[in-house]
């Protein structure tokens, strides 16, 4: 009796060592599954990392010329921008030789005439990737601050309106947007007495040397 329970006994180890190893191969499987898993997001989100910028303002500004640097096609020579002009460029992403960030550059032409075609750009689908550069004319005075005013004015109701839109899908929308703003202005005395636009927005003024040479009275007003 105690021979077969030896002999039973040798019989199961065996088999209690593969289980153990099979075991431990699908355990293997798996873990390496998830890394291929993670990995496969992580590059998913690296790699589709885009951009909006749209630049608008005064009419022949030079905001062709801007976006032509940028974009090193600075030998072109600008057109006359009719509507809304679109372009795009891609530039290599820190650490790493293969992926690109995209950006898509959107020009809008006519000054305040067609402010209505920002709505194209500034949806509430892209509005958390999406910046805005105003490009004023100092050699324009007259048409400067209504200019401004304008385009300002029309970009905070649009910004509102796709802020609105958005939180209904996604409700941190606006206080990500509030926290962006907080960022920028942090350290600014002024914070808050300012009535910020929601997205990064920079004002270029250009052809100050015409500026400079017919209205050096003014400089300290502008």
């Amino acid at each position: 009796m105690a021979n077969d329970r030896k002999e039973k006994d040798e019989t199961n180890e065996p088999t209690t060592s593969r289980d153990a190893e099979n075991r431990t191969k699908v355990l293997l499987w798996n873990l390496a599954g998830e890394k291929a898993r993670e990995k496969e997001l992580n590059e998913k989100e690296i790699a589709s990392e885009e951009k909006n910028l749209i630049f608008v303002g005064s009419r022949e500004s030079g905001k062709s010329s801007i976006i032509l640097n940028y974009t090193d096609r600075s030998n072109e020579t600008p057109k006359p921008t009719i509507a809304l002009d679109y372009t795009f460029c891609r530039k290599a992403k820190s650490g790493s030789s293969v992926l690109k960030n995209v950006g898509h550059i959107y020009e809008l032409g006519e000054g305040t005439f067609l402010l209505k075609l920002i709505d194209v750009v500034v949806n509430p689908e892209n509005i958390l990737n999406t910046s805005i550069i105003i490009c004023i004319d100092l050699s324009k005075l007259s048409e400067m601050w209504i200019t401004l005013e304008e385009v300002i004015g029309y970009l905070k109701s649009r910004i509102k309106e796709c802020v609105k839109e958005a939180n209904r899908h996604d409700s941190t929308v606006k206080d990500r947007l509030k926290r962006a703003i907080q960022q920028r202005l942090s350290g600014n005395p002024d914070e808050s007495k300012l009535d910020p636009i929601a997205l990064p927005t920079a004002i270029v003024a250009t052809k100050y040397d015409i500026f400079g040479r017919n209205y050096c009275d003014q400089k300290c007003h502008i």
